[in-house]
Order: structure tokens, then sequence, then C-alpha cells
């Protein structure tokens, strides 16, 4: 077991790169966790002459990295994202820059998307990949989902790539977690991997406890709990650790959960939080968004009481492939005729999972957007 060290990084160990010449840093701070992009703050003088080129040209093409030299003059990423605000201040030839960069990550929160994955045969990695074709430097490591079947009819429904991604890994209680040392979008799906255990020795913990949500799982009965699955701890160090890295203190193995840089006095000082393996998993998320919603299609094929539909906002549905939807007819008809293969429906969401879809009665054929979606209710 490694025991940690009280080495800070100090002002010269640091430097920012980025288009806009050389910065004399004043304020920065960093900021990485799960599910959530993650954030470099920081703010200083440049000289006179960038002071227009930053306002005519700053923008999210800029990429941003926040580098240590080490002993040997290597330069090793802490930090790198694209420049996401910027804020200049110019009095009398002296010229302040205020700068916010997010990770790479950012690109798949950028739109929202509708789609549906009908076949409920498709690994959870099946749709990833469909998902991460649209970002050609893209990738991802996965420490969740591995072989998983979703065994349900998944739907995309307003979402970003992000924020449907992120849904998809609470299935198997896990998050996304944004990668920080490479320019391109990537992260890693659940906790990485982190090194061996690392001890602490007479570093102070503050230590905290969520109550509340101790207490919700507790009324559920799904499972015995313990205060301490619901316990974090937080310690301040002068050394870098990463996510998912363990330490050890007092008998107990934590993992690091967030993490926290700021410079403070000319040195970059660490601030961490850990817990216990056993209290990561996230409650599973649901799309609130979708209930009520009535999107249209038309039928591909029926079975007694079962359609399969081609939903108007994707490109294409091999019935193969298409899930059995039950049907229902308008209003609390007792006999009813079944629509017949290219009849327009709409596939209606009673609830906030998905997978509790219905196929409604058919619609009048009028000129629509593709894709048409109706809320009721």
């Amino acid at each position: 077991m490694q025991t940690l060290e009280k080495s800070t990084l100090t002002y010269g160990d640091i430097h920012v790169h980025w288009p806009y010449g050389k910065i004399r840093l004043d304020k920065l701070e960093l900021i990485q966790q799960a599910g959530a992009h993650a954030r470099l703050s920081f703010s200083g003088w440049v000289d006179e002459e960038w002071e227009e080129t930053i306002i005519q040209k700053a923008g999210s093409h800029d990429r941003v990295g926040f580098i240590q030299m080490d002993e040997s003059g290597r330069e090793l990423p802490l930090f790198k994202g694209q420049l996401h605000e910027i804020k200049v201040e110019a009095t009398r030839g002296i010229v302040y820059v205020m700068a916010v960069v997010i990770s790479h990550t950012y690109e798949l929160d950028a739109l929202q998307r509708t789609k549906s994955y009908q076949n409920d045969k498709l690994r959870y990695l099946d749709i990833v990949n469909r998902v991460m074709k649209g970002y050609p430097e893209g990738d991802y490591i996965d420490f969740a989902f591995d072989e998983t079947k979703t065994g349900a009819f998944i739907m995309q429904y307003q979402e970003t790539d992000w924020s449907f991604l992120k849904r998809l890994a609470s299935h198997l209680g896990a998050d996304l977690v944004p990668d920080v040392t490479a320019h391109k979008p990537r992260f890693w799906i659940g906790y990485p991997e982190g090194r061996g255990a690392f001890e602490l020795k007479s570093i102070p913990f503050e230590k905290s406890r969520n109550i509340e949500r101790f207490l919700h799982t507790e009324a559920q009965g799904k499972h015995a709990v313990s205060e301490e699955e619901y316990t974090t701890y937080t310690f301040d160090l002068g050394q870098e650790l990463q996510l998912g890295d363990e330490v050890s203190s007092d008998g107990n193995t934590y993992n690091i959960t967030s993490r926290q840089a700021k410079l403070e006095r000319s040195l970059l000082q660490w601030k961490y939080t850990c817990a216990l393996p056993a209290s990561h998993p996230l409650p599973r998320q649901l799309q609130t968004m979708i209930t009520g919603a009535a999107i249209e299609g038309k039928i591909i094929d029926v079975k007694r009481n079962q359609v399969k539909v081609h939903l108007d906002m994707d490109e294409g549905q091999q019935a193969g492939e298409a899930r059995w939807f039950p049907y229902a007819a308008e209003g609390s008809q007792v006999w009813y005729m079944m629509p017949e293969p290219g009849a327009k429906v709409k596939l209606y969401f009673p609830s906030a999972e998905e997978d509790e879809a219905m196929v409604m009665q058919s619609v009048r054929q009028e000129p629509t957007e593709a894709g048409h979606v109706e809320k009721s209710g």
C-alpha cells in the first residue's frame, strides 16, 4: 500500500495552454465529478496585443489545456477541454480575462433528440455505440454495462445524448464520468478502476452523511442498509489523485468520487470526496417528460391485439426488430377492428416508463411534420 505524500504543485509547475498567448494566472479552480461535465475556471492577465483577438475570435472551438510540468520537463495534462465562457476587462493597457473551460463531453449535451430503440434484445452497449457514431472523435470505456441487454423498449425523448446515456447508465446504478486527459469527448460508464489503495496518514477527514437518502432507502425496505453507505469523507491534499482511486484509513477503503483543485497562495491545493464502494449505485432515472406524449407512426404488422409500428421520427424500422405493442381502440369500445398495415396510429406513453407504451386508434391522413409529437393530459 502506498502512502500519500503532501507534495504540492507550485505556480511555476502549472500552465494554461490556449490560443491567446501566455496568461499570468491570478485564480484557478478545477472541478470533476460523476454525472456532470468537468469545468476549469481561471482568470489572469494577458498582453495587451491579445485583447482584440480574444474579443473577436474566442469561442467554443478553442481548445484549452491545464498542464503540469514534471521534473524532467514533460507536460502532464491535468485538464483538457473547450472554451465555454470568457470575459475581458481592459483598463489603461492592462487586460484581465476570466474564462470557463468545459470538458469535451459537453459536445454530447448540445442538441435534444428523439429516437426509438425497439429491439429488446439490444445490449446497452449497442445503443451507446449507435449514439457515439455521431461523434467521430468520441470514445468511452465501460465499467457497468458489459453484455447486459435492455430487455425493454427504449426511447430517447427530447433528451441530449449526454442526458440519455446518463439515464441508461442509471439502469445499472452507474453514472457517466468525464475524462479530461484528451481533446475529445471521452467518458467512463461507471467509475474507472482506480490505482491501488493509498494510505492516508495524519490527514484529517471531514465527514458528512445524507440522512434523507438513507431514511428513504431504509423505508423502501429493499435491502439492509447502513448509515456508512450514505456517508462521504472530504480531505485536502497537495498530491493529485484520480476519480476511482482507492484511499485507505483506519482499516476502511474508499473510492474518490469527486475532486476539486484551487490555486491558493501560488500553491495548487486539491480537495477530494470519497465514499465506500457500496454507496455508489444511483437510483434508476426516468424520463418524466414522456408521460402523456403521443408519437405518430404507421402499422407495419398486426397480430391479434398487438401491432408493430414504424414511428415517423425514425429513419427506418425493420419489422423483425420492431416491438409488439398492445393496441387500444378509442374510447371504451368492446368490439373494434384491428388496423391494417400502413394505417396511421399514435404510440401513447401513459407513464414515465417508456416500456409501458401502447398504440392508440388510427389518425386522420393529414399532412404533418415528420415525427409529430402530441401531449395529452
